[in-house]
């Protein structure tokens, strides 16, 4: 496979996980990818964490995929809606049992869990 590139007009930066949940309320269904920006722990800079965006995208069923490094502070993340033939990975059963139940997850989300 070709390596996978970034579309700059795909980078998003998100201070908090609300702020990254209605970007994707507006765009999931309209949007193929997207790519965040998150910064290391060490680095000092405001960032959602993976755990936080893996729980948003999850809720409208999107899945994370690649990650690229990007400097010294950050990194790319790109999120994807889960494709129809792709399989849930154990994690992400895991996880999404855990949002159904705090009564998270998207109509749209839960259309992707029940059609997997």
């Amino acid at each position: 496979m070709p390596p996978v590139k970034v579309d700059p007009g795909k980078v998003h930066e998100f201070a908090d996980p609300g702020r990254f949940r209605a970007w994707l309320a507006r765009h999931h269904a309209s949007e193929t990818e997207v790519w965040i920006k998150l910064h290391k722990v060490g680095s000092g800079l405001p960032s959602i964490t993976p755990k936080q965006a893996i729980d948003v995208v999850l809720c409208f069923g999107w899945i994370d995929a690649v990650r690229k490094s990007l400097d010294d502070k950050s990194y790319l993340q790109r999120y994807t809606p889960r494709g129809k033939k792709s399989t849930w990975s154990r994690i992400n059963v895991d996880n999404v049992a855990r949002l159904v139940e705090a009564g998270r997850m998207t109509e749209h989300g839960l259309r992707q869990v029940e059609a997997a």
